[in-house]
């Protein structure tokens, strides 16, 4: 999901590097990964964190939680069963 917000990020934990709020379940694997361009060709690049060990339903809530704050859902990417 990539979001735009001007609302500043709520408070994270140690590990957390994304300027969305922090992710409230599962296993954070602290490291940012750097991903290119993404879906922009020119501008700052894509980053991401892994999150491992979470639920489908975990995943809903959290996309529930940006769409309240007023978070905007511009891609979302599917491979299998992973989103």
């Amino acid at each position: 999901m990539n979001a735009t917000n001007a609302a500043a990020p709520a408070a994270s934990p140690a590990g957390w590097q994304l300027s969305l709020p922090r992710y409230p379940a599962g296993c954070l694997d602290p490291t940012l990964y750097t991903c290119g361009h993404g879906l922009w060709e020119e501008g700052e690049e894509s980053v991401m964190q892994l999150i491992d060990g979470t639920t489908g339903a975990e995943f809903d809530a959290y996309l529930a939680q940006l769409d309240a704050a007023g978070y905007v859902r511009t891609f979302e990417n599917r491979i299998d069963r992973n989103r």
